[in-house]
């Protein structure tokens, strides 16, 4: 009677320990991979993207004539010697700027603008 009772709950305990060594080994593994590994490996990812992405704009901006400016406007001869020497290019942008915040002013509903 003894015995069987004793093999039964031997087979019970068995099982049990054995369930769960392979859940904490699972898990061990999964939280090694998601907080050792997968970080390493996003940040080379992400590194080498953004990488690519600076050199695209480097390369775009050495082929012109390496400001930035010059992706907003190309104006070449005569008029650009006019635009650049006038600072017609500054007013433009300080009336576009005056343009833009009345019209954002004028969407709060309390502003009398």
């Amino acid at each position: 009677m003894y015995g069987i009772l004793l093999s039964i709950f031997y087979a019970i305990v068995k099982t049990t320990f054995k369930t769960v060594g392979q859940w904490v080994a699972t898990k061990t593994f999964f939280t090694t991979l998601l907080l050792v590994a997968f970080p390493i490996v996003m940040n080379n990812f992400l590194g080498k993207f953004i990488e690519k992405i600076m050199n695209k704009v480097s390369d775009s901006l050495s082929g012109s004539t390496g400001t930035i400016e010059s992706i907003a406007y190309n104006f070449t001869g005569l008029s650009a010697y006019f635009i650049n020497h006038l600072f017609i290019d500054d007013a433009l942008s300080i009336i576009f700027s005056a343009i833009a915040t009345r019209f954002i002013l004028s969407l709060i509903p309390f502003s009398r603008v």
